[in-house]
């Protein structure tokens, strides 16, 4: 696809964390509770780790500081006991670091994708579920998952390559950016990020 590769032409990311440190998102290397959830989160090794001891709970998600509009956002995912409609991904435009609200790039342990909106009025699927042969599957998978954003028109990606394009003219323009987990069906989903980037857009 003339899509693919969105980073060319970009230049260098305006902000990226390679993950040594938990600073861009508040954290060290001790496992830390979610306030209100029985997840963790920890940044060790290289990367930010979210832990969900059981197959419940819902959609969990942590912010990173940055307040952004219209970027091209990327992160490199390994997940581990993983499986199924287990959900993982990045999300943007959140109004505030305890708000549910966003834009959530779904990705499941069986390799399927979609983007969900979620508001005061709710969650709901901008698009299909669909399947992707670019999205690795199963426990021990490493993807890349990006997002580009500008205006209502919102772009994913798997590992370079175009998966889908939205348009959504709810009006959530800005906002915080971070990664999130829905351990569906397994309990000890272990959600591990090695690193997380953003780039302007000309």
């Amino acid at each position: 696809s003339a899509l693919d590769d969105p980073k060319a032409g970009l230049g260098n990311a305006a902000w990226q964390d390679s993950l040594t440190s938990g600073n861009s998102f508040g954290l060290g290397s001790a496992e830390e509770q979610i306030s209100g959830t029985n997840a963790t989160v920890w940044v060790k090794d290289g990367s930010f780790q979210m832990y969900r001891p059981t197959a419940s709970g819902g959609y969990i998600w942590y912010c990173a500081y940055p307040n952004i509009a219209d970027f091209y956002l990327e992160a490199k995912f390994e997940v581990q006991s993983c499986n199924g409609a287990d959900e993982y991904g990045l999300f943007i435009r959140k109004s505030d670091f305890s708000d549910k609200s966003g834009y959530y790039f779904l990705a499941t342990c069986e390799g399927k994708f979609n983007l969900m909106r979620w508001t005061e009025s709710g969650s709901t699927l901008l698009g299909d579920w669909k399947t992707s042969d670019t999205l690795a599957k199963g426990p021990d998978a490493v993807n890349t998952l990006g997002i580009w954003a500008k205006g209502n028109t919102i772009r994913l990606y798997i590992n370079d390559k175009f998966a889908a394009e939205y348009e959504d003219n709810v009006g959530m323009k800005s906002g915080y950016f971070g990664l999130f987990s829905n351990a569906k069906q397994t309990a000890g989903l272990l959600v591990k990020m090695d690193e997380i980037a953003y780039w302007n857009l000309p």
